[in-house]
């Protein structure tokens, strides 16, 4: 499937092009030629495969509550990018999906330069999905497990 760009430039040049997405993330890795859950964890692409499985996720959580997808990414044309935008209308979330199991500064990096563009200060609408653990609160940011993805649509 493909995911659009989110289009509010905020006064920037964003990118328009979509991103191409696999709602099956097996059929992604036999594709690339990852053939065990060992090859996985140390392939080059890990960050780009974890962040495929997130998004189709999201996908098929918005699609199984019958609810609009009305998912997008946002890219700008220097390299500052934002995973995931949920816009339901009323409310735009911000989701950043990084392939880490432990947390650190630099993972934050896009979401507080997403957060001061838009002026998102309340905080309750930026999420950090990763391959740790712990939920938990980072400033204004939400942080939360892989498997927990769904906490992200609420």
């Amino acid at each position: 499937f493909l995911l659009q760009p989110y289009y509010r430039n905020f006064n920037k040049r964003i990118l328009k092009s979509p991103k191409l997405f696999f709602y099956d993330t097996g059929l992604l890795c036999t594709l690339m030629g990852i053939k065990r859950p060992e090859d996985l964890s140390l392939h080059f692409n890990l960050g780009n495969i974890f962040e495929n499985f997130i998004i189709s996720e999201l996908v098929k959580t918005r699609y199984n509550n019958q609810l609009n997808i009305d998912l997008y990414f946002w890219r700008e044309s220097n390299g500052s990018e934002i995973d995931c935008i949920a816009d339901s209308g009323s409310v735009m979330k911000a989701i950043e999906i990084k392939s880490s199991q432990t947390l650190h500064p630099e993972l934050f990096r896009q979401l507080v330069f997403w957060n001061k563009l838009t002026q998102n200060s309340a905080g309750n609408n930026s999420f950090l999905i990763y391959r740790g653990e712990e939920t938990q609160r980072r400033d204004s940011i939400s942080v939360i497990p892989w498997h927990k993805t769904h906490k992200a649509l609420e």
